[in-house]
């Protein structure tokens, strides 16, 4: 196995600066497609320049499929992420059950609690942070107060 070591570096607010560096396996061809998306994900999280003090946003990078909560990756599953992008592109907006079923799940046939199950399991996962808002009777909306960035 041949390994390369690839630093990230970006400046952040004040005098203080990120250096981010990862250990990524070489293909037979040099650098694996994964390890290409990964390294560009940093790349584009460091481009963001967060300001001390702005832990707990969460990054969204729908091209390399990752989700980044102070520097670690939440493990979504292929749905939870599709809802939480949809959720995040339309960030003010309250969709009821059927529509999220029509846009995150199109063309399949199962019921409203889907989503409802998809919900608990962000929730779960993002902690005690606020994430997706639900509105009795109605279906859901991203949450207020939820820090989402999408690289």
């Amino acid at each position: 196995m041949t390994t390369m070591d690839v630093a990230v570096e970006a400046g952040t607010a004040g005098a203080s600066e990120l250096v981010v560096s990862v250990r990524v396996r070489l293909g037979d061809q040099g650098l694996t497609p994964e390890a290409e998306r990964v390294i560009q994900f940093l790349r584009r999280i460091a481009a963001h320049d967060v300001p001390d003090g702005d832990d707990g946003v969460l990054i969204l990078d729908p091209m390399a499929r990752l989700a980044m909560r102070d520097g670690r990756e939440l493990p979504l599953t292929r749905l939870e992420f599709e809802l939480l992008h949809f959720l995040a592109r339309h960030p003010k907006r309250a969709f009821s059950r059927r529509e999220l079923l029509d846009h995150v799940w199109p063309g399949e046939q199962i019921g409203g609690r889907t989503v409802d199950v998809h919900v608990r399991r962000l929730r779960l996962k993002a902690g005690n942070a606020p994430l997706v808002s639900t509105l009795r009777g109605f279906g859901y909306r991203l949450h207020p107060a939820a820090r989402v960035t999408l690289a």
